[in-house]
């Protein structure tokens, strides 16, 4: 229950009961306000601040138990943690941190909305996935092709429109071996390597000085990959980070895929019709073996409707 928009307000009970604190138990008000208690959440329409001075009227109409709102999007993840959270576990709502380096949420064409940050799985620890300083997504030398995966993305099922997937990435050097985004098309079940995932649409980045970038359909189990478009050399530079952006309109087929805002390869393939079924989910992955101190490296992704 609310904490009342007027009038006198208690210490103990009100402020220090609101934020879930034990009956009886005293309550400082600079803790309170600090997140000594319990984190403050952001998701109320009013929120006490962390500097001092500490008022008690910052507390009126806090709601410790309000929702989270939603951004726009379908998929949103920064990879940020606060050190408590980590992008296998439990993850923090973006009313509580907001989206960082620098990103704004799209506009979902369908009202889409998120709430939090999705949890990720991976299908190796040590020197193959990691965390990397609590703000990307690395993957690097390993004995085996390196991936992570989350199945926490919405289904879209023959889907109208446009689906937009944009992500910050960066391939740290030739011989690294090419870096990949997987977008499921039908469950996986438990698939890591790529010569055993079922179906899907995948963009791919050369790792070579040739730098350039292919869209390609994962076909049925044991029937191979299909390489659907090529793009001109020179599309990346190794060692410097850079945007790509992949549309799939699915009523047409039309894929285009786009770096730092330059539009690089057009194909059409109506093969597939659902994005992200029921188990489904959404992969950054190299899938052969990575040379020593090479790393392939995500920032960020988002995808959205249009």
């Amino acid at each position: 229950m609310a904490i009342a928009s007027s009038g006198a307000i208690e210490l103990s009970r009100g402020i220090g009961g609101e934020l879930g604190g034990s009956a009886g138990a005293e309550t400082g008000l600079e803790d309170a306000a600090t997140g000594g208690i319990a984190t403050i959440n952001t998701a109320s329409s009013s929120y006490p601040n962390a500097a001092a001075p500490h008022l008690m009227s910052e507390w009126y109409s806090y709601d410790h138990s309000a929702a989270p709102a939603g951004y726009g999007g379908i998929f949103i993840d920064d990879f940020h943690t606060t050190g408590g959270d980590d992008p296998m576990d439990a993850r923090i709502t973006y009313a509580t941190t907001g989206l960082q380096d620098g990103q704004s949420f799209p506009t979902d064409g369908d009202g889409n909305t998120v709430t939090t940050r999705p949890i990720w799985t991976y299908n190796q620890s040590g020197n193959g996935c990691s965390h990397y300083n609590n703000d990307t997504l690395r993957l690097t030398n390993a004995n085996s092709s390196p991936n992570w995966r989350t199945t926490n993305v919405p289904s879209h099922l023959n889907f109208s429109g446009t689906m937009n997937i944009e992500a910050r990435l960066k391939i740290s050097s030739s011989s690294n071996k090419d870096m990949v985004i997987f977008i499921d098309t039908i469950s996986q079940g438990d698939a890591w390597s790529g010569s055993v995932l079922d179906e899907g649409y995948f963009i791919q980045f050369d790792d070579s000085s040739s730098e350039w970038a292919m869209i390609r359909r994962r076909n049925s189990l044991g029937s191979g990959t299909t390489t659907l478009g090529q793009s001109a050399n020179g599309v990346t530079t190794k060692g410097s980070w850079f945007t790509a952006k992949w549309t799939w309109n699915q009523s047409t087929g039309a894929h285009k895929l786009y770096t730092d805002g330059n539009l690089i390869l057009s194909v059409t393939d109506t093969t597939y019709d659902d994005f992200c079924p029921s188990g489904a989910g959404i992969r950054i992955a190299t899938f052969r073996y990575m040379s020593n101190n090479a790393y392939n490296e995500c920032d960020w992704i988002k995808v959205w409707k249009s």
